[in-house]
């Protein structure tokens, strides 16, 4: 004989259960560098120049050279020493410093300038001396920290 079976089944829901939120990291997060430009002082104060190619904490850019009526004007004193520094006083690790001739606006005659660090923490340069004349100065800064560089243009003119 054929039976019926029946089942009667009651749900009951389960009791909520906590689940945990993920924290975000906490490890300090870096401040990015600002931009390496340089500035050139002079006696009459601060020159910026225009920055061209650099590289800073992962980011960067590419620059051709730049041309001589592009450029910040800076006259210098005759004998044509000037000193260097990256904008944000930084110190800096090494130090390239370039002209060309006032007329080469592609920097293919390139004229290497001679560089030397000073102060006690090294954040600024002294350029030259510079030939009389007129010039694209391009000076590239590291920094000593390593975090990163960058090429810094003017035109100069030494009487």
């Amino acid at each position: 004989m054929p039976s019926s079976i029946t089942a009667t089944a009651t749900v009951t829901p389960a009791a909520p259960t906590a689940v945990p939120l993920p924290t975000p990291s906490e490890e300090p997060t870096a401040t990015p560098a600002p931009l390496p430009a340089a500035v050139l002082e002079t006696v009459d104060g601060f020159v910026a120049g225009t920055l061209g190619s650099y590289g800073i904490d992962g980011r960067g850019g590419d620059a051709p050279w730049l041309p001589f009526d592009s450029l910040p004007v800076v006259t210098l004193a005759s004998g044509g020493i000037v000193v260097a520094r990256l904008v944000d006083g930084v110190a800096i690790g090494q130090a390239i410093a370039v002209v060309a001739a006032q007329d080469d606006a592609a920097g293919l005659h390139l004229r290497e300038v001679m560089v030397e660090m000073i102060g006690a923490s090294a954040d600024k340069v002294t350029i030259g001396p510079l030939p009389a004349g007129s010039w694209v100065l391009a000076v590239r800064l590291f920094r000593a920290d390593g975090r990163g560089d960058g090429q810094t243009y003017w035109a100069v003119t030494v009487p």
